[in-house]
């Protein structure tokens, strides 16, 4: 009786678990997401959905090929993820890149849930793309970030590098040099030429100056026709050499020549030392009064 008790039970177990399993396939096709079923052990598919298939570019018969791994840019990726679910269960809103069978990336937001399915525990994951909303972020924080006209930082993001950079340098005690820039003469080009040749001199003034900066050294637009260069990890002696092959460019620079009005810049150093107690905003003054003695000096005819 006891043996013929446990066989019946265990057959209606069967057929309940029967039954869930295919009602968890219906509701799994009609999804309108793209979802994935994979074996929390070895990370191998059990089930997706047709989205998920055509997302990833995967046939059904190519699927035994592929296991949940292979669809991120690395394994390292999941280990996080694997750690959540054994935690809590469920990772909600995680947002990554993965890659789909012809090695094309998109970004994707992931929602997590550790289920029970064919007597084994799987992860059930729920895709939906959000590559066309990283572009549309991307864009937003470029022109957040990014000078319209000259396509440099702006004056917000620079001082946000300047910043990030002067904490660093305090930490390694690695001094850096900043250099601040005016275009001469903006005002008497826009007044005479009009504010589009106003615009061609600034642009122009930027990628040459471009062209001789380094990756690690910093170039934003402080405001109109005043910029800021900082330059990391070289001293007033390398910086002033690099100047003076700046200002040789812009006098030699064929566009520049066809112009008819003159073109000069002013510039002042200074250079950081770790040692010194000083804010950014006291740098950036110091260099001003230094390129305010040059822009003087041109004036006058001295330089």
């Amino acid at each position: 009786i006891a043996f013929y008790t446990y066989r019946k039970n265990a057959f209606y177990h069967r057929i309940s678990l029967k039954e869930k399993e295919d009602s968890f396939k219906k509701l799994f096709e009609v999804n309108p997401f793209p979802l994935v079923l994979t074996s929390m052990t070895d990370g191998g598919i059990v089930e997706v959905n047709e989205r998920a298939l055509q997302f990833y570019g995967v046939s059904k018969d190519e699927l035994s090929q592929y296991k949940a791994a292979d669809f991120y840019k690395s394994n390292e990726e999941r280990i996080p993820v694997i750690k959540e679910l054994k935690r809590s269960g469920h990772v909600r809103n995680h947002i990554i890149e993965q890659k789909a069978a012809n090695g094309q990336y998109k970004w994707v937001l992931l929602n997590y849930e550790l289920v029970e399915y064919a007597n084994e525990k799987c992860i059930l994951t729920g895709v939906t793309d959000v590559t066309d909303l990283k572009k549309i972020e991307a864009e937003l924080i470029r022109h957040a970030s990014y000078d319209t006209l000259t396509g440099i930082h702006n004056r917000r993001s620079g001082l946000m590098l300047l910043s990030d950079l002067n904490e660093k340098a305090k930490a390694a005690h690695d001094p850096f040099v900043l250099c601040f820039i005016d275009v001469n003469n903006l005002k008497v080009v826009n007044d005479k030429y009009g504010h589009g040749e106003g615009d061609f001199l600034i642009k122009r003034v930027c990628t040459i100056i471009n062209e001789f900066i380094g990756e690690q050294d910093i170039f934003f637009r402080y405001g109109g026709d005043e910029f800021i260069i900082v330059f990391s990890q070289k001293d007033l002696n390398e910086v002033t050499a690099i100047w003076t092959e700046i200002v040789s460019q812009l006098s030699s620079d064929v566009q520049l020549r066809k112009k008819p009005y003159p073109v000069s810049v002013s510039h002042g150093l200074y250079l950081y030392d770790t040692k010194e107690n000083i804010s950014i905003e006291d740098m950036i003054d110091k260099a001003d009064q230094e390129m305010y003695r040059e822009k003087d000096e041109i004036k006058r005819g001295i330089s």
